[in-house]
């Protein structure tokens, strides 16, 4: 059995479980358990319906391969001796593993604003995110429902930063399970964030509402270094 075949099933597993994971238990927390008491702070009064949810879930299944693939292409890049990747994390220190996993997230911050921003554009927007805005009134579901090719635009951040940076496979887990944990939460439909911390964290998207879209919610995490350079909020 080749290394590929070997390692490729652990892969869309791990990629598979982080998905139904992070947007399920958002789901079922946010959206279900929480329902009741986060009434007041729900966007929209109507709820996604359930075909909505299944048609999110179907596109998201599809970026699930395509993260996996990309996780083979560093699983085999790593083999290769083409990126350092290492299993102790604190083999080069506590410092260095909290600076890793900062600037992994920080980092991917920028990349995802400067990529979204990018695929607004008219003559982009169709091909790489029409989709995705097609669930007018997010769920959690939502998360991961991408154009083949906005995937892919997701997915090449991590072997890109992998090549500039050795890191940690535990700082590489988590960074991708604060991704996908950010991005179920800000599409859950309710607005849970206290409003003086919506300058430090995103606010929760309405796709059909423009000052909950575009550009003003590219930044996943840090909303404050983009209003210091006047890049959200129709700027």
């Amino acid at each position: 059995m080749s290394y590929a075949s070997h390692v490729y099933p652990y892969i869309l597993q791990g990629d598979l479980i982080r998905y139904v994971a992070g947007a399920g238990g958002t789901f079922l927390i946010v959206n279900t358990l929480l329902a009741g008491w986060l009434a007041r702070r729900r966007i929209r009064d109507e709820r996604p319906d359930w075909r909505q949810m299944a048609r999110e879930i179907l596109a998201s299944l599809r970026t699930v391969v395509i993260f996996s693939l990309v996780g083979l292409a560093i699983a085999l890049s790593e083999r290769l001796g083409w990126l350092a990747i290492y299993g102790d994390p604190l083999d080069r220190g506590l410092l260095y593993f909290a600076f890793n996993l900062l600037v992994l997230i920080v980092a991917h911050d920028a990349w995802f604003y400067w990529s979204h921003k990018i695929m607004h554009r008219p003559g982009l927007f169709r091909w790489f995110h029409r989709l995705h805005h097609r669930s007018h009134n997010p769920s959690p579901w939502t998360s991961y429902a991408f154009n083949a090719s906005e995937a892919l635009v997701n997915a090449v951040y991590l072997p890109l930063a992998l090549l500039l940076m050795p890191t940690s496979l535990l700082a590489a887990f988590l960074f991708t399970a604060h991704m996908m944990l950010r991005n179920a939460v800000g599409h859950c439909g309710y607005e849970i964030f206290p409003a003086p911390e919506r300058t430090a964290a995103v606010r929760v998207v309405d796709h059909g509402d423009p000052s909950r879209s575009a550009s003003c919610q590219a930044a996943l995490q840090f909303r404050t270094l983009f209003h210091l350079v006047g890049q959200v909020d129709g700027h």
